[in-house]
């Protein structure tokens, strides 16, 4: 009896212990915060169960009612699309998955909140009254209809800690949209295919596939860039940016991708810390002078030359100058590369003929990288220089022309001298000359001047015989053009009266008949040991 009386005690302690007291008091004051479209909170006020569980259903009311002894686990599907989305004793939750599915953007979603005590077999709901209410997540955006349209990239140098540091300037504009994000590749073009779908989070320094990053998220429409996401730009690198505008954010945004805009912009080289010095110059002539520097740590230099005064231009970081480029005001690009001599004449730059007794003006820039990456050292090394002073131009021209020894193939020359130190004497084959000497020229015999005229004498006297013109004998019954220069000095200075001049021509003569009856009967008298006379009969030659 007493050990029937202690087996009874035991079941129903074991009954007791096993089987829990369902709650009297439902959840009450189920509101939602922070709603999006793609979550929300839920908060109520708890019941005096000690634990509850919340069931969802997406687009329609929860009919399920939980059992009791079924302890259910978290995101356990009930059928008809209800889960259980929370368990647990807390008064809310951030619900933001149906368990195998994101919240969808302005869905409506339907909750019962059950409360219960007990664990496992022992588990006991309440389940009338309960907790009821339901939630629309919010709406993604309106999609924009106009891309961004243009976009203006400028590269420039900055520092940071004292060191150089890349940057580049974006402006914008064109964009419907709300929101500008700006994803960034080294290298290649950016991938389209990498912007994110509607309803999907974007932030600056997002990394995407293959090491695109978005540098820029927001609402503005300029940004100064200093990174690619992993660091400091690097010089002399090309970048390749893609522009997409949207409205929203996060689980609202819509994102245009049907059209974007897209660019590139190459970061510049970093400037040289060391300008070119030491100009000098040398070989001044009257015609041309040789600058001479030492060069900076640029990897190469520019000069801009100016005649007559100081030059004013200031190279862009970012533009690659061609030689003989203008740019304006007289001034010219004279020499582009990596050398520390330049010599500047008349056939060698656009500033056009070096003349004589001119102040000629020299800025020397150094810089490195190439193309849209030129990087320049500012300020440049200057200077300038005269050229040398022609000789005295001679006052009177030579005259009275005569021509002497006219022949077949030769013809003599003389004339009275001008009050030149010397004169050259200019040749044209059966037209009259055109050509005139150029000052600070030295001209040697049988050279060209073109079209036909040629340099025949170069001297200081008065007569020459003239019998070749430079391609062999003359021809006969041709008429020969002269026309005489005075000039005074000598190499670079030599100055040239060319507004008077003496001028003349001469036909060489025409050729006679050849004879056609040789010499003939050759007999030889008077025959000594110290001399002989030859007689023959003449033929029908004048001589």
């Amino acid at each position: 009896m007493k050990i029937f009386t202690y087996t009874l005690f035991l079941f129903v302690s074991l009954i007791s212990t096993a089987f829990a007291t369902a709650p009297s008091s439902a959840s009450s004051g189920l509101n939602y915060t922070n709603i999006t479209a793609s979550q929300m909170t839920l908060n109520w006020t708890s019941g005096n169960g000690t634990t509850r569980v919340v069931v969802a259903n997406q687009g329609s009311a929860v009919s399920f009612t939980p059992t009791d002894g079924v302890d259910y686990a978290s995101y356990q599907s009930l059928g008809s699309g209800q889960v259980i989305v929370y368990k647990g004793a807390a008064s809310g939750f951030n619900f933001t998955t149906m368990g195998s599915t994101n919240l969808v953007a302005n869905t409506t979603y339907y909750f019962t909140i059950y409360e219960y005590n007990g664990t496992g077999v022992g588990t006991q709901y309440l389940v009338s009254p309960n907790l009821t209410g339901s939630q629309n997540t919010s709406p993604i955006a309106s999609k924009p209809t106009t891309p961004v349209t243009s976009a203006t990239i400028i590269p420039f140098q900055g520092t940071f800690n004292s060191q150089p540091q890349q940057r580049i300037g974006m402006s914008w504009a064109g964009q419907s949209g709300l929101r500008t994000m700006i994803i960034m590749r080294a290298g290649s073009s950016v991938d389209p295919t990498v912007l994110p779908a509607d309803g999907s989070k974007s932030f600056q320094w997002q990394a995407l596939a293959n090491s695109q990053v978005v540098c820029y998220y927001g609402t503005g429409t300029s940004y100064t860039l200093k990174s690619d996401g992993y660091g400091n730009l690097t010089p002399g690198t090309t970048y390749y940016f893609l522009f997409a505008t949207l409205n929203g954010d996060g689980s609202t945004s819509s994102y245009l991708t049907s059209s974007y805009y897209a660019t590139s912009s190459k970061t510049l080289t970093n400037a040289p810390t060391v300008n070119a010095s030491n100009l000098t110059f040398s070989n001044i002539q009257t015609n041309q002078m040789t600058l001479n520097w030492t060069n900076g740590n640029g990897a190469n230099r520019i000069i801009v030359a100016k005649q007559g005064s100081a030059v004013t231009f200031v190279p862009s970081n970012g533009i690659s100058y061609a030689l003989n480029s203008s740019l304006g005001s007289g001034e010219y690009i004279v020499y582009n590369g990596s050398g520390s001599t330049y010599t500047l004449s008349s056939g060698s730059t656009p500033l056009g003929t070096i003349t004589s007794s001119t102040n000629y003006y020299f800025a020397i820039y150094e810089y490195n990288g190439s193309g849209t990456g030129c990087n320049y050292y500012t300020p440049a090394l200057s200077g300038n220089q005269l050229t040398s002073a022609n000789a005295s131009k001679p006052t009177i021209a030579s005259s009275s022309l005569v021509f002497s020894n006219v022949q077949t193939s030769q013809m003599t020359l003389t004339w009275t001298k001008g009050n030149g130190s010397g004169r050259i004497v200019v040749m044209r084959k059966s037209a009259a000359v055109s050509a005139a000497p150029v000052d600070g020229t030295t001209y040697s015999n049988y050279q060209s001047l073109g079209s036909g005229n040629t340099i025949m004498y170069n001297g200081s006297g008065n007569t020459f015989t003239f019998s070749n013109d430079g391609y062999g004998p003359l021809t006969s019954n041709t008429t020969y053009y002269f026309a005489i220069y005075e000039y005074n000095g000598s190499g670079s200075t030599i100055n040239y009266l060319t507004s008077s001049f003496l001028s003349g021509n001469q036909t060489t003569a025409g050729a006679v008949a050849e004879p056609t009856t040789a010499s003939s009967a050759l007999s030889f008298t008077n025959v000594h040991s110290y001399q002989m006379t030859l007689n023959w009969t003449s033929g029908n030659g004048s001589g």
